[in-house]
């Protein structure tokens, strides 16, 4: 039925299916047995000490479904409650209230609620009203921000749910809050996006305090401003902070002018490491406070910064006011680089002087700085992640510029294949968050289609189920999609997520999460470093370079001509220890084939130099 302004006899009893069309006041208790819509253009006005209890359907939990406006605006006294009718009651017996973009945000408020026992405490789709001085507990998912949902999530608790908070594709602001005590991650960011934390507190969670996963740029702090993080991650029973694929957490660094930068934050204490990036990952970390524990790691294309350390903790306030229970070292290996007279022709320079724009808050002459990167060093390991950049600081009202932008990219045969994909997989977000679900379902076929390994295949699999669930109305195509993500990743963490977003129940205690795959990648580390000879030698069109880090260093390897030309560089980056094989294709840095002759190759690991000698033949 549709009603206008009703009024409910007390106690008040829905059951069948509301849509409230005009603007409607509640107050009282309310037994809730059918979805309730707020539609477009109305809004639903909830009263202080009002409680709602939403009657458990196993199969099909009820939803509150917010596409107009809710005003649940509580009192420290007299909040407002969100519930299970059921005598136990249980994580899932509800749906949760979903906010579908507002129409006013500045309408549209969630203050000293309670929101418990649902799938989803509160979901944000494509909304960023304000969450502030809530108790979210005994949820599935606490908040899960998507879609280019960018609120404002201030001073809640957030406790005794599996995820404290999920973000996917979105950037929201979170200010002390208190995440405690949730059975798997504190915090879960997934997708191109750039949340900003501060003061909070993130503590005693199972599993991870706050895990990053797929182009995820944590803002522990802001760059630019006189902001810092203040974030206190302590007793997690795993990692405190763990960045993989392509994430780069930002939790503090030292700008052009001698500055700290962000910073001041307390991570300690955590079960396993304090800190982990992992898979082409990496973390700036100066100025925080380890409390004297060295308790970091990389692995597999990563690198990390924590130097320098705060020498005590940073301030008796730290964390959320709520009661609680490669490494980058500066520009040694760029000595001309200078910030204000940057030399754009050369490599390092270009990436450090875009760094340092970024770190100053000069976000549109940084944009310009890693595009300019990727025209002239299109091969190098970092025009990925300058790619990523792009896609993850480019403002909201700019992304049409932005996708034409990547398109260009996309249609440009001079970049290899392997950056033409990963520009196809950021698409996909950028797509998203601006709500044109068609061209990033379409983007996420070809992703699947085109794949270079398990995490573009898993994400592109699973940004289709999501896709085509609840953007596209195809479910049966999202069943297809999420048939062939079981068959090929079972009981994955995200494999699992794409299940939660059918409808299905699953069994959380078979879940493999993504760090698990660390193990199928671990390595004998090499006793010393060594450079051995190509093989094939002579070769022709390709040869394979083999080298071994008995630590973690930064490498240059460069290839030669009989002249001593540079002809190109194969890697320029810091590396963890290990083993590692590169293959040259006998092509100059601008993809010329060359001609047949001696070519030297030259390793520089920190102190170790080593060159050997190959035939190309025709």
């Amino acid at each position: 039925m549709d009603v206008g302004a009703f009024s409910y006899p007390s106690p008040h009893t829905i059951s069948s299916a509301l849509t409230i069309t005009t603007d409607t006041e509640w107050y009282g208790k309310y037994a809730i047995e059918a979805d309730v819509t707020v539609a477009s253009g109305a809004t639903l006005t909830i009263l202080p000490g009002s409680i709602l209890e939403f009657k458990y359907f196993k199969e099909d939990p009820i939803w509150f479904t917010v596409n107009g406006d809710l005003k649940a605006d509580g009192l420290p006294d007299a909040q407002i409650t969100f519930t299970s009718s059921a005598a136990s009651p249980d994580k899932e017996d509800w749906y949760g209230i979903v906010l579908n973009s507002t129409v006013n945000d500045n309408v549209t408020i969630l203050d000293n609620c309670i929101m418990e026992y649902g799938k989803y405490g509160v979901t944000m789709n494509g909304a960023s009203a304000d969450i502030t001085n809530n108790i979210v507990r005994h949820n599935m998912y606490g908040i899960y921000v998507r879609n280019g949902s960018n609120p404002d999530i201030t001073s809640n608790r957030f406790s005794h749910n599996t995820y404290g908070t999920y973000n996917y594709l979105s950037s929201p602001t979170y200010t002390d809050n208190l995440i405690d005590s949730n059975s798997s991650r504190g915090m879960y960011h997934n997708g191109s996006s750039t949340p900003r934390l501060y003061n909070n507190t993130i503590q005693r969670n199972t599993g991870n305090g706050i895990y990053m996963y797929n182009h995820a740029d944590v803002q522990f702090g802001h760059s630019g401003a006189d902001e810092k993080g203040l974030n206190e991650i302590v007793n997690n029973s795993s990692y405190g902070i763990y960045a993989s694929y392509y994430c780069d957490p930002f939790l503090g660094t030292t700008d052009p002018y001698n500055q700290a930068v962000a910073g001041y934050n307390s991570i300690h204490d955590n079960g396993t490491y304090n800190l982990r990036t992992y898979n082409h990952s990496t973390a700036e970390a100066e100025h925080n406070w380890w409390d004297g524990e060295t308790t970091w790691s990389t692995y597999y294309y990563s690198s990390y910064d924590v130097s320098p350390t705060l020498g005590s903790e940073p301030s008796p306030n730290l964390g959320s006011s709520l009661a609680k229970g490669a490494t980058f070292e500066g520009y040694a290996d760029c000595p001309d680089y200078d910030f204000f007279a940057p030399d754009t022709s050369s490599e390092c320079a270009l990436w450090y002087w875009a760094h340092d724009l970024r770190v100053t808050d000069q976000i549109p002459v940084a944009l310009r700085a890693w595009e300019l990167y990727i025209q002239n060093f299109p091969d190098s390991e970092n025009a990925v992640v300058a790619l990523v950049k792009i896609a993850n600081y480019t403002p909201t009202e700019d992304f049409e510029d932005l996708s034409s932008y990547f398109y260009s990219v996309l249609d440009n045969s001079d970049y290899s294949d392997q950056f033409r994909v990963k520009a196809l997989e950021l698409l996909i977000g950028i797509h998203i968050k601006s709500g044109d679900f068609m061209d990033a379902n379409t983007c996420a076929l070809s992703l699947l289609d085109q794949a270079l390994c398990s995490d573009q295949e898993r994400i592109a699999l699973f940004s289709l189920i999501d896709l085509n669930q609840f953007a596209l109305g195809k479910a049966t195509a999202a069943s297809g999609f999420l048939q062939r993500m079981k068959e090929e990743y079972p009981n994955e963490e995200l494999t699992l997520m794409a299940a939660e977003l059918m409808g299905e129940e699953v069994d959380w205690s078979m879940v493999r999460f993504e760090g698990d795959h660390e193990e199928e990648m671990q390595v004998i580390i090499p006793e010393k470093f060594a450079l051995y000879p190509a093989y094939p030698n002579p070769f022709n069109p390709v040869t394979t370079i083999r080298y071994d880090l008995p630590k973690e260093s930064q490498v240059q390897l460069t290839v030669y001509d009989i002249s001593g030309r540079v002809v190109t560089t194969l890697v320029s980056k810091f590396q963890d220890s290990g083993s590692y094989n590169i293959q040259w294709n006998g092509m100059d840095v601008n993809g010329n084939i060359l001609p047949s002759g001696l070519y030297l190759y030259r390793i520089q690991a920190g102190k170790f130099v080593a060159n050997e000698k190959m035939l190309l033949l025709k």
